[in-house]
């Protein structure tokens, strides 16, 4: 099946519609795509000359959810729904399309995830352990906000090896991808490539 939509634009954003309603485009829900990985903000510039896999999935979190960030998939809608941002260490968690607007994806509209090849990513807010990322390192989800629909979640951390068993399972089977780029103590809320190989 053809995109319905490249990637930087939602199902609205495309079509000029108003804003989606629960079942709009419904038919494209779950549709995977590879892209080729393009800076999409200055096409026809390449990056990484590499292959992105993308999946359109439906905002059901009641928020406008922003670029870059990880969002959590309900399972019980075949990983088609975007619940809100990922809140905890090792959850598992998709990044939101990074070339779409700042202010982000509607409620109810469509939108691409990102499944597997380079992503960017947004760091932690806190100057802290956390935020120091390697190249060549496997990153998880990192612990940011009480809610899903917080200004700070979604964020990524450098994964830990060692330590009680839920959470270090937790790390192994849901970390996001490897870092493609680096980050220290001090690059808090920032952009952090990343080869994303989520299913």
């Amino acid at each position: 099946m053809e995109a319905p939509f490249p990637r930087g634009k939602s199902w609205t954003m495309n079509f000029g519609s108003a804003v989606a309603g629960s079942t709009d485009g419904i038919e494209f829900e779950g549709v995977d795509k590879d892209f080729s990985d393009y800076d999409w903000v200055n096409y026809p510039k390449r990056r990484t000359n590499r292959y992105v896999r993308c999946r359109i999935v439906r905002n059901s979190s009641g928020i406008a959810l922003k670029p870059s960030r990880l969002v959590q998939l309900d399972a019980a809608n075949y990983y088609n729904h975007a619940l809100g941002y990922t809140i905890t260490d090792g959850q598992r968690g998709y990044p939101v399309d990074e070339f779409l607007p700042s202010g982000g994806v509607l409620a109810n509209d469509l939108f691409w995830v990102v499944l597997r090849g380079p992503a960017m990513l947004l760091s932690g807010l806190n100057a802290d352990g956390t935020n120091v990322i390697t190249q060549g390192q496997e990153v998880t989800a990192l612990t940011t906000a009480a809610s899903s629909q917080g200004s700070s979640a979604g964020a990524v951390k450098s994964a830990i090896s060692s330590g009680a068993t839920t959470p270090l399972f937790n790390e192994i089977a849901h970390f996001i991808g490897v870092a493609l780029s680096s980050l220290t103590t001090g690059n808090t809320g920032a952009n952090v490539l990343v080869d994303v190989r989520m299913i």
